[in-house]
């Protein structure tokens, strides 16, 4: 993910009834406000001042201001690469895994060839991050598990607008 401040990464949020789409009216949007440095190494801060970001060798770190930073997307990878995070205040841990290295995002109109990550929640929930290399996070889908153990698309938000310097 590029980070620097003043870059930013907005996305349009959808819900999903059944098999019909319908937007929300409000944006998602990851804005890089500044930097900081954390045992020599230089973290990014979000606008909401909750989350930090890095890049490392492998791949983009998350850290809340509290808590112990988590390998958040590997990258570079291959499809079946996995691994545990423990993201944010509740400190769960999660399993994580690269589901594929060349997935196709539409982005206004130009396809993206996009890393595919799941995450497993807690429950019967599970999130996909799409991510473009030199680019950033594309679409996040979360997918909640019926009865019938069948994945159900609740909610997705697609990249609407990014700057990049």
């Amino acid at each position: 993910m590029p980070l620097e401040v003043g870059n930013y990464w907005e996305y349009g949020i959808y819900e999903y009834s059944g098999s019909e789409l319908n937007k929300i009216d409000s944006v998602w949007t990851i804005s890089i406000i500044s930097d900081t440095i954390i045992n020599n190494h230089k973290w990014y801060v979000d606008h909401s001042k909750s989350i930090l970001f890095t890049n490392k060798n492998n791949g983009l770190w998350a850290k809340h201001p509290f808590y112990p930073a988590d390998l958040f997307l590997k990258y570079p990878g291959k499809v079946s690469d996995e691994w545990l995070r423990q993201i944010g205040p509740a400190r769960h841990y999660e399993n994580a895994y690269i589901i594929s290295t060349d997935y196709p995002v539409v982005i206004n109109g130009i396809t993206k060839r996009c890393y595919a990550y799941e995450i497993k929640y807690l429950g019967d929930l599970r999130r996909r991050y799409y991510a473009a290399p030199g680019l950033g996070i594309t679409k996040i889908q979360i997918f909640q598990s019926s009865e019938s153990d069948a994945s159900i698309l609740k909610q997705e938000s697609r990249l609407q607008n990014y700057k990049l310097k």
